[in-house]
């Protein structure tokens, strides 16, 4: 089973993940962007210029496809999908960088043509962030960023469980983490039982 979360930042992927992954017997994959950062000497996204953003975003992208490709036999549950990750290319670099948006669009659609996600799991904003969250580490994307997140969330939600052209289900959750574990663990009841 090959399970990932789609969201804002601070809407609980992490969470979910760290609930759930021990009983699912999945291999959990967390999001490194704190790691790339760290290795790109980035303390402050508020303060990156284009470039250095936009390397950012691509080898955070690299770093979770290669992560995923390498447990994609055994199963994974990931706190984001490359979805995720282009999103953020996209909201971040889109303008800068149209050329490589392109490739990179293309790339990670040949990709999930391929290798499917099981289980696209997408979490809407649903409740504001603190002020100690939003300022905790300067290392998240907060406030109209975060709008801009949820709406392409939705988008991506619309227009994927239509088609289902990247994963086998696709489901939108919402309230607490133990609601929200009910509905995953449905979906990959219904999953299961095809």
């Amino acid at each position: 089973m090959k399970i990932a979360f789609l969201g804002a930042c601070g809407t609980g992927k992490t969470t979910l993940v760290e609930s759930m992954y021990k009983d699912l017997k999945l291999k959990p994959v967390y999001n490194n962007a704190r790691n790339v950062m760290s290795g790109l000497g980035i303390t402050d996204l508020t303060d990156v210029e284009p470039t250095k953003r936009a390397l950012l975003c691509e080898s955070i992208l690299l770093t979770r496809l290669t992560k995923q490709l390498e447990l994609f036999d055994e199963g994974f549950i990931s706190d984001r999908s490359l979805i995720d990750e282009l999103m953020y290319w996209e909201l971040d670099n889109k303008n800068n960088f149209p050329s490589l948006t392109s490739i990179l669009n293309n790339f990670v659609d040949s990709f999930l043509n391929k290798f499917k996600y099981d289980l696209i799991v997408c979490i809407p904003v649903e409740f504001e962030l603190s002020e100690s969250e939003k300022n905790a580490d300067k290392l998240r994307w907060v406030d109209e960023h975060r709008c801009l997140e949820n709406e392409y969330v939705n988008n991506f939600f619309n227009k994927e469980k239509e088609e289902l052209r990247y994963c086998n289900k696709i489901i939108m959750v919402t309230g607490s983490v133990e609601e929200r574990i009910a509905q995953i663990n449905k979906a990959i009841d219904d999953l299961t039982n095809i």
